[in-house]
C-alpha cells in the first residue's frame, strides 16, 4: 500500500484523523481497490465513524493488493489514535510547510510509515506499529431511515451554542413542519423544579433539504455529534442527518466533496414521543437499551424557550443520563 497526499489535502486528512481520535482510542486503515477507509469505534460500541477517501483525493494511490482482488480480502490495519495525532499535531501550518505526505505499508516490520516531506528537503518519518485484523463491516444503511434533514454547518453550530457546553445529550423532535431541539432530561433522576428546559424550534425552510415523513423524538449523545460538526465546520460543507424512530441508529453524512465522504453512525435512546412535547416542563423520558448499530442561512431565525425554575439563583443541572452501555452491542 502506498498513498501520496498532496499539500492541499493534508489538512483535510489530518482533521479527519483528529475527529476519529475523539471517537475511539484506535484508528483502523482499510485500503481497497479505489478508496482508502479510515475508521474508529468508541469503547461502548455505540458509535462507528469512518471517512472514505477516493483515489482522486491522493496524488498517487495504490492499495498494494494483487489483481483481481478477492471478495472480503480487504486488510485492516489498527493503529493507536494517539500516535496518529502526533503526525498531524501542527495541522494549521502543515499546508504551508509540507509539500506532500506519503503513507506506506511496511509489512516486514508490521508498521505503517507516514513520511511528511517538508520544504527545504526536510522529511519527518513516523513508524506506527499496527495490528492486522479482519475489516469492520457495517450492514446498516441510511437509506432505511424515514427522515432526512440537510443544512450548513453554521445552523448546527448555532443550535449547539444555545445549550450549555457541559450538556451530554440532546433530544430531537421531528414533525412535517419543522424540528425542535431540547436538552435531554430523565424525569426519574432530575427534579423538574431545579432544572431549566431549553428548546429551540426550527422551521423546515431553514434547511437545505427537509424530508420528514415520520413524527419521532430521538435522543442521542453529543460527544460524537460534536466530533462530526468540528470536521464539517473546518471543511465548511453541508451535513445531512438521517434518522428514524427512537432506538434506531442515526446517520451523519457528508458527501458534498467528490473526493471524500464522511459517515457517523450513532445509537439513540428510546424515548416516548408523547412525553417529548416542545417546551415540556417535566421533560420525562423512558430510557431503554441501545439498539444494534453496525449550505443554509447565515442567521438562524429561531428562539429558545426557557422554563424557569421556581427558586431563584438556580443553576442549570449538569447531570444527565447517558445511553446505557449494558444493552446489546453493535454488530459490524
Amino acid at each position: 500500500m502506498k498513498c501520496v497526499i498532496p499539500a492541499l489535502n493534508i489538512k483535510v486528512f489530518g482533521k479527519a484523523i483528529q475527529s476519529l481520535a475523539k471517537i475511539g482510542d484506535e484508528i483502523s486503515i482499510e485500503p481497497t481497490l479505489d478508496e482508502l477507509l479510515v475508521k474508529a469505534v468508541n469503547s461502548t460500541k455505540s458509535c462507528m465513524a469512518y471517512y472514505c477517501f477516493k483515489s482522486r483525493f491522493f496524488h498517487h494511490y495504490d492499495d498494494g493488493s494483487p489483481r483481481p482482488v478477492e471478495q472480503n480480502s480487504t486488510p485492516r490495519y489498527r493503529l493507536s489514535a494517539k500516535c496518529c495525532l502526533n503526525v498531524f499535531k501542527s495541522l494549521n501550518s502543515m499546508d504551508k510547510l509540507v509539500e506532500h505526505c506519503v503513507i506506506k505499508l511496511n509489512e516486514s516490520g508490521s508498521r505503517i510509515v507516514f513520511s511528511v516531506h517538508c520544504k527545504q528537503g526536510i522529511v519527518k518519518v513516523y513508524n506506527l506499529t499496527y495490528m492486522e485484523e479482519d475489516p469492520l463491516i457495517c450492514t446498516l444503511s441510511k437509506g432505511s431511515c424515514a427522515n432526512m434533514v440537510k443544512a450548513n454547518h453554521r445552523l448546527y453550530m448555532d443550535i449547539l451554542s444555545s445549550f450549555p457546553g457541559s450538556l451530554a445529550e440532546l433530544t430531537l423532535t421531528a414533525k412535517p413542519g419543522g424540528l425542535s431541539v431540547r436538552n435531554y432530561i430523565d424525569g426519574d433522576v432530575v427534579d423538574p423544579l431545579k432544572n431549566i428546559n431549553t428548546t429551540m424550534n426550527l422551521n423546515c425552510d431553514e434547511f437545505e433539504e427537509f424530508k420528514v415523513t415520520l413524527e419521532v423524538a430521538v435522543s442521542f449523545n453529543l460527544r460524537e455529534v460534536k466530533a462530526a460538526l468540528a470536521f464539517a465546520e473546518f471543511i465548511a460543507l453541508s451535513l445531512s442527518i438521517y434518522f428514524d424512530e427512537a432506538g434506531k441508529p442515526m446517520f451523519l453524512h457528508m458527501d458534498s466533496d467528490p473526493t471524500f465522504e464522511m459517515v457517523f453512525i450513532i445509537s439513540t435512546i428510546s424515548e416516548s414521543l408523547s412525553q417529548s412535547s416542545v417546551g415540556s416542563a417535566q421533560g420525562a423520558a423512558n430510557t431503554s437499551t441501545i439498539s444494534n448499530v453496525s449550505n443554509i442561512r447565515d442567521k438562524v431565525h429561531s428562539t429558545s424557550n426557557y422554563t424557569k425554575p421556581s427558586t431563584s439563583n438556580t443553576k442549570p443541572s449538569t447531570s444527565s443520563t447517558k445511553p446505557s452501555t449494558s444493552g446489546k452491542k453493535i454488530y459490524w
